[in-house]
């Protein structure tokens, strides 16, 4: 076996565990790819990791678009698809996607000044307002190596992605596979 193999299985092994939880995965290399998209069939996403090949999405390893399509799939509607989707859509089918897909909704002052400049219907700021970050994991698969940019710029990519995912309370497990190197880690303090 080698070390994809080894993931698979332990990867499987978890998903068997899994009781009432919904689960996504989310491949990445060069590029990022939904595998299956959150779910609480795991049968099902457990059988689509057999796939998985080495270099399926790209021969580098760019851990800033794994953490930031994951994240992606785990927040749903943030605040800037509603200010888009408010631009042509009537006030009743940005209530109706608000209550009924997953929506994760920041409040900083940065996201206050966009909502009164748009000047947002009362409603749909109280719906928005209803749907705050819930406690999720990202589980990260990597052999730690950030090949897509090499040095402190890379490293900075990585970290401000880590930095978004703390904001919407998105805890990020990593597991790391296939280097016997010494590494660091950081742990992002959330604000």
């Amino acid at each position: 076996m080698d070390r994809l193999d080894v993931v698979k299985t332990v990867a499987q092994e978890f998903i068997r565990k899994r009781k009432g939880d919904r689960l996504s995965l989310v491949i990445f290399g060069t590029e990022a790819r939904t595998l299956c998209p959150l779910t609480h069939d795991l049968s099902a996403a457990s059988s689509l990791l057999t796939d998985i090949q080495i270099g399926i999405v790209g021969e580098m390893t760019d851990l800033q678009k794994g953490i930031e399509f994951g994240l992606k799939r785990l927040v749903g509607l943030t605040v800037e698809d509603v200010l888009e989707m408010a631009k042509t859509r009537s006030k009743d089918y940005v209530l109706e996607q608000i209550r009924t897909r997953k929506a994760s909704f920041l409040f900083d002052a940065k996201t206050e000044a966009l909502l009164q400049q748009a000047k947002l219907d009362k409603t749909i700021l109280e719906a928005m307002r209803a749907r705050k970050p819930r406690s999720q994991i990202l589980i990260l698969l990597t052999d730690g190596k950030h090949t897509a940019k090499e040095g402190s710029e890379g490293r900075e990519d990585v970290l401000r992605a880590a930095r978004e995912a703390a904001l919407y309370k998105v805890k990020i497990y990593t597991i790391g596979i296939g280097s016997k190197q010494a590494y660091t880690f950081l742990r992002i303090k959330r604000s």
